[in-house]
């Protein structure tokens, strides 16, 4: 193939410890691993509540790039440049990269919903295509927001499976693993309230996620553990490198996660890479398939009565064990998550020409 080149444009750093951020990490790598070169341009960490000096200097710095050059702008901050994107799509091909919408955001105020909602519906009106991670999201744009659908393509998140899988014993006391930023829609209010009614159980719980995206919720958060009377049993750790988290896959018992709402949960995918047990919500269908247990968000009741089991019964850990074990060899690589990519640019360079 020869060499191609395209731009992404990303808010904030790439290291930022979050399933986005791992994403675009990726991509970027792999698609340079099928002779895309990456050209990466870095937008302000404020989006999607940039200042206006912010979303002059994304507009900016994405016009500098040679005219004709598509370029893939992350959906935290596309969602919100819809005039800015109405200008470059003159002379440039955009992709919008949307992860989850921004009006899905567990917490908003119905007003502040519908502002997200409309400002992402008019920026993609604006893109040359749209890159989703998953079959749901797809519909979701196509149905909600007014996507052709012919305009959408759809690469799911890939891993990196431990070969051969790890063979996993229980520990005493049981290990449970969570990862996820300290946000309230990934639900850690309510995996709290269901700790605390199996604090008569031999169990240990650890939390791993960013505290700085919500520092309030993660206040909020950690009060709840405080005065649940299980800051011997539930750590927060704030968010750890990809190799300290990979080495938590390896060594918990059981990873949970009660998200009310994901466009994919890579760290779902990630866990039952892992052959890790999985506990997750129908919030994350897509990833979890059939290689975990879930529950409907915000069940806190169901939640617990999975959490009991896995803890009291060595069948039910078994089981999980096993789903996970199954999943784990079909899960997509991330060669395969760039190839979508690599065959949208040809797609473009091919209407260009």
């Amino acid at each position: 193939m020869s060499a191609r080149r395209i731009a992404f444009a990303v808010p904030g750093a790439l290291d930022r410890p979050t399933g986005g951020s791992r994403y675009d990490r990726r991509v970027i790598v792999e698609l340079g691993h099928q002779g895309i070169a990456v050209e990466v341009v870095q937008l302000a960490d404020t989006f999607p509540a940039p200042s206006a000096l912010d979303l002059s200097d994304a507009e900016a710095a994405i016009a500098a790039l040679p005219a004709g050059l598509p370029v893939i702008v992350d959906g935290l901050a596309f969602a919100v440049m819809g005039e800015a994107a109405a200008r470059l799509a003159v002379t440039r091909p955009l992709i919008a990269l949307v992860h989850h919408p921004l009006a899905l955001e567990t917490g908003l105020t119905p007003e502040e919903a519908a502002a997200f909602r409309n400002a992402e519906q008019d920026a993609l009106r604006h893109a040359a295509a749209v890159v989703v991670t998953s079959a749901p999201m797809a519909a979701l744009l196509a149905t909600d927001y007014a996507v052709a659908r012919r305009r959408i393509h759809i690469a799911p998140p890939g891993v990196d499976r431990p070969d051969p899988l790890i063979v996993r014993h229980d520990h005493t006391p049981i290990r449970f693993l969570t990862v996820g930023s300290l946000i309230p829609r990934k639900g850690h209010g309510d995996l709290i309230a269901a700790f605390a009614a199996i604090r008569d159980l031999d169990w240990q719980a650890e939390i791993v996620g960013d505290a700085t995206m919500n520092p309030a919720h993660a206040s909020d958060l950690a009060h709840a553990i405080r005065t649940a009377g299980l800051d011997d049993r539930v750590r927060l750790t704030g968010a750890l490198d990809e190799a300290a988290v990979a080495r938590r896959y390896a060594e918990a018992d059981c990873f949970v996660l009660a998200s009310h709402y994901e466009g994919y949960g890579m760290a779902y995918m990630e866990a039952i890479a892992a052959g890790l047990p999985v506990i997750g919500t129908t919030g994350a269908a897509e990833a979890i398939g059939n290689g975990g247990a879930m529950i409907a968000p915000g069940d806190v009741a169901a939640l617990t009565t999975l959490l009991r089991g896995f803890v009291t019964d060595a069948g039910a850990r078994a089981g999980l064990r096993a789903r996970a074990t199954a999943a784990a060899r079909t899960l997509p690589q991330w060669d395969d998550t760039a190839r979508v990519v690599v065959d949208l640019v040809g797609g473009l360079e091919a209407k260009q020409s």
